[in-house]
C-alpha cells in the first residue's frame, strides 16, 4: 500500500473508523514528507484522531467541487454549518432547529433564507448528509431527509470534532478577497516566500490533481519547466506516486502504472466506454488533415455541430451494444452527458460555438472486438 496515494484518495483517515489504516499510514507517511513539502507544498495534518493531507490545487477547476452539491447555496450553507460546529466541543449534541437559526443569522446578508421553499430545505439536507458522510456529525435521533418534506422536523446530532480540520487554514487574511482568483494568486506567493519554488509546487499540484497540465504556447513557464525537468519529474512521480509522466507538445499528464488515487478513466462504466470510442474516432480522423487539422499545440478545433455529429454517429454505430440508459435517452441528453464527461477530464474545451479537442482526448482510445463490431451490422 502506498500511504501517499491513500491520503490522495481520501478526505482524511479517521482512527475511530479504521485504526489499522490510521496506524499504517502514520508509520509510513514520513517516507513521503520531503515530496509533500518540497514538490507539492501541501500541509499534512496529523493528530491522535485523524491524518489529513490538505490537497489545495494550484488552479480551481469545475470538477473539483463537491459532487453531491448542485447549487451555490449548498456551499454557502456548508460554510455556515462549519462555523456552527467550530464553536462546539467534540461530543456536543445539538438540535437541527438550533443549527437552522444559526444558518439564518449568518447568511442573512449573503442570500435569502426561506425554509418554506422546498429547494432551500433540500439544499440544507444535502449539506447535512454530506457532513454526516464525512463523519463531521453523527445522527443521534431522527432523520435529516424528513426535513426536506416537513419543515418542523427535529433531529438530534452529535459533533465529532472533525469539522475544524475540514476547511483550509490560510496563513493570510482572506477577508478582503472578492473572487476565487485572489486565493490562487496570494497562496502561490506565500509558497514562494515561505516554503520553496512557486512553479514547482504549481506544476506538481496540477499533475497530481488534474487530468492534464496544458500550456498555450511553447514559452509558457510551466511548459518549459516540465520539458526541462522531465527526467526529475518522472523520477519523483515514479518513486512517490507509482506513476509515470506522459508528455505531449502542449501538455503533460500523470499516468498511474498501478492502481492510483481518485477517479479513473476509463473505468467500469458505459459512459467511459463510449468516450473511448469517441477518442478512437477522433484519433483516426486526425491522421487525415482533410478531416481534422492539428494545430501547433496538438489541439484540434471544430465547430460544435461537427463535434456533436461525431457523438451521434458513434451512437448510431454502436448503441445496440450499450445498456438501456444510453440506448433510450434523447439525443440532447446523450450529447450533454458525453460533453460533460469529456469536459471534466479536460478532453475538450467549449469555446462559444467551437469545441477545442485537447491531447488528453486521445491518450486512451478503444474499440470493440471484431465479433462485437460485426454484430452492429446485423
Amino acid at each position: 500500500m502506498n500511504s501517499l496515494l491513500t491520503l490522495m484518495e481520501k478526505q482524511w483517515i479517521l482512527r475511530d473508523l479504521d485504526r489499522q489504516l490510521y496506524y499504517q499510514v502514520k508509520y509510513e507517511i514520513n517516507t513521503y514528507q520531503k515530496f509533500i513539502q518540497n514538490h507539492l507544498g501541501w500541509r499534512l495534518i496529523h493528530n491522535e484522531n485523524l491524518i489529513r493531507l490538505e490537497k489545495t490545487p494550484s488552479h480551481a477547476l469545475p470538477f473539483m467541487g463537491i459532487g453531491a452539491f448542485t447549487d451555490r447555496r449548498d456551499y454557502c450553507i456548508l460554510c455556515a454549518v462549519l462555523m456552527f460546529l467550530e464553536d462546539r466541543e467534540e461530543g456536543n449534541q445539538f438540535l437541527l432547529s438550533e443549527l437552522i437559526r444559526f444558518v439564518e443569522t449568518v447568511l442573512v446578508n449573503v442570500m435569502d433564507v426561506d425554509w418554506t421553499v422546498f429547494s432551500q430545505r433540500r439544499s440544507l439536507v444535502r449539506v447535512m448528509q454530506y457532513a454526516q458522510q464525512m463523519h463531521m456529525i453523527r445522527i443521534y435521533e431522527g432523520d435529516t431527509e424528513t426535513f426536506a418534506r416537513q419543515q418542523d422536523t427535529e433531529v438530534l446530532y452529535e459533533n465529532t470534532g472533525c469539522s475544524r480540520y475540514f476547511a483550509v487554514q490560510y496563513p493570510i487574511d482572506v477577508t478582503k478577497f472578492e473572487k476565487w482568483q485572489d486565493f490562487e494568486g496570494k497562496m502561490m506567493e506565500e509558497l514562494e516566500d515561505d516554503r520553496g519554488n512557486r512553479r514547482t509546487n504549481r506544476v506538481y499540484r496540477t499533475l497530481c490533481l488534474s487530468p492534464i497540465l496544458l500550456w498555450e504556447d511553447q514559452n509558457d513557464p510551466d511548459g518549459l519547466y516540465v520539458k526541462n525537468q522531465r527526467k526529475a519529474i518522472r523520477f519523483a512521480l515514479q518513486k512517490n506516486m507509482e506513476a509515470d509522466l506522459y508528455l505531449s507538445r502542449n501538455g503533460a499528464s500523470l499516468v498511474y502504472t498501478q492502481d492510483g488515487a481518485g477517479d479513473m478513466h476509463p473505468h467500469r462504466s458505459m459512459i467511459s466506454d463510449i468516450v473511448t470510442l469517441v477518442s478512437e474516432r477522433i484519433s483516426e480522423s486526425a491522421l487525415d488533415a482533410r478531416k481534422m487539422k492539428i494545430d501547433a499545440n496538438d489541439c484540434i478545433t471544430v465547430r460544435s455541430e461537427r463535434f456533436d455529429s461525431i457523438l451521434l454517429d458513434i451512437r448510431e454505430r454502436y448503441e445496440k451494444l450499450w445498456g438501456k440508459e444510453f440506448r433510450t435517452m434523447s439525443h440532447e441528453k446523450y450529447i450533454a452527458c458525453i460533453r460533460q464527461y469529456m469536459k471534466s477530464w479536460m478532453m475538450i474545451i467549449e469555446d462559444n460555438d467551437q469545441v477545442i479537442i485537447t491531447p488528453a482526448c486521445v491518450m486512451v482510445t478503444g474499440r470493440y472486438p471484431k465479433d462485437l463490431e460485426d454484430r452492429t451490422d446485423e
